[in-house]
């Protein structure tokens, strides 16, 4: 896990001595990340969660800790790399680290609405080799942001779903200089809605607002707080009935501090 940390550290490093002068452009979302076009630009994030999306079961108890750094050496392609550790209740210490390459494929400029398409691979907390491939389509309505994504996940386990689908949408206004407020909405194990038998027992939904701050240093801060439902009911091929540790519901909660540059 310390070797994790400390290959971002260096990559973050390598960045600020790349990038360009000024301040970059914020993305105001804790969950949405991708679908954005900027100038040259780079940012360096410190993470805290509480029942993290990326905790897997979702909602699960917890606490987790982690370092994001998202390079856009152009203005069509990004490039972020993650490592985070979780320390479960009652549980052994896990960690996990992604990547991720997004490539603008149209901008609102030219063509209405920025769409970009990313691939990336995750290693979870359950030691599960993960590729991913993710579409975003966004829009800016002067202080307005509006975002829609679309994650699919292939785990490369036996007793996982051959595919996990991920979709949300998220909006975002500039309510002062420097603060917005958003909400965002992520929905996980998407299957659950047309297969009867659903790995973690069936599709979970996250809704909750997102305040977002940037200090006049390029620091930013990033809250968001939401509610844990279940959609559905499935079976849960990877639990013995009545066991499944996910539950019907829960809270869930991250806190981000970073700097852009």
């Amino acid at each position: 896990m310390r070797t994790h940390f400390v290959v971002c550290a260096f990559v973050a490093f390598l960045i600020l001595l790349l990038s360009s002068e000024g301040a970059a452009q914020n993305v105001p979302f804790v969950y949405h990340r991708s679908g954005y076009t900027t100038d040259k630009s780079a940012a360096v994030e410190v993470e805290v969660g509480y029942g993290s999306r990326e905790a897997r079961p979702f909602g699960e108890s917890g606490v987790e800790q982690g370092l994001r750094v998202r390079f856009s050496p152009l203005s069509w392609l990004n490039v972020e790399a993650w490592t985070g550790m979780l320390i479960p209740s009652g549980s052994a210490m896990a960690d996990a680290y992604s990547t991720e390459v997004n490539v603008g494929l149209l901008s609102q400029e030219t063509g209405y609405v920025n769409v970009t398409l990313g691939a990336g691979y995750l290693y979870d907390y359950q030691n599960v080799h993960v590729p991913r491939i993710r579409l975003a389509v966004s829009r800016t309505f002067g202080k307005l942001v509006l975002i829609a994504t679309g994650l699919g996940e292939l785990p490369l386990d036996s007793d996982r779903d051959a595919v996990d689908v991920v979709f949300g949408l998220a909006a975002s206004y500039e309510v002062l200089q420097r603060i917005r407020v958003g909400l965002e909405v992520m929905g996980e194990d998407l299957e659950g809605f047309w297969e009867n038998e659903e790995a973690e027992g069936g599709a979970k939904v996250i809704f909750g607002p997102t305040l977002n701050f940037v200090s006049s240093h390029n620091v930013h801060f990033k809250l968001n707080m939401g509610a844990v439902f279940a959609a559905t009911n499935n079976e849960a091929s990877r639990f013995v009935p009545g066991t499944n540790p996910m539950g019907d519901s829960g809270v869930i909660g991250k806190f981000v501090v970073g700097y852009s540059f």
